[in-house]
């Protein structure tokens, strides 16, 4: 109530996969690994959404969250990382659009098979994180 017309999104999770966690405060990140044999990007209009689509993903298929996060300085947008065979990639993909879509927040989905081994490791180690070298340094 006291929001107002302000509120964007809001969530009421239960019995949230273990994976979302770990995603959100960045420990879901495969630090100097890169990612699996494929990669999915989901995209939405809140944070919230974001992370309502990846505990989907995360209990529709064998994925690995890497990382929920959100777009700042472009409107409170959220987006989503995971990594994993393509077939898995693909179904936890369309298992998160499915929700995301009901609240009207979904903008967009990438599966990127086979991945540039440079993408990889840059989404693996976080998209959110500064890029760290061979020697713990940021890029």
């Amino acid at each position: 109530a006291a929001i107002g017309g302000h509120l964007v999104d809001e969530l009421l999770l239960a019995r949230v996969h273990d994976q979302v966690g770990p995603a959100i405060e960045g420990d879901g990140r495969r630090t100097g690994e890169g990612a699996g044999e494929a990669i999915g990007v989901v995209e939405t209009l809140s944070v919230a959404s974001a992370i309502i689509g990846a505990d989907a993903a995360a209990k529709a298929a064998r994925v690995e969250l890497l990382e929920i996060g959100s777009g700042r300085g472009i409107g409170g947008k959220g987006f989503f990382t995971m990594t994993g065979d393509v077939a898995a990639v693909e179904a936890a993909a369309e298992a998160a659009r499915v929700p995301i879509e009901e609240r009207g927040y979904h903008l967009r989905t990438e599966v990127l098979a086979g991945p540039h081994a440079v993408l990889a490791r840059r989404v693996a180690a976080g998209l959110l994180h500064p890029l760290e070298d061979e020697h713990g340094e940021d890029k």
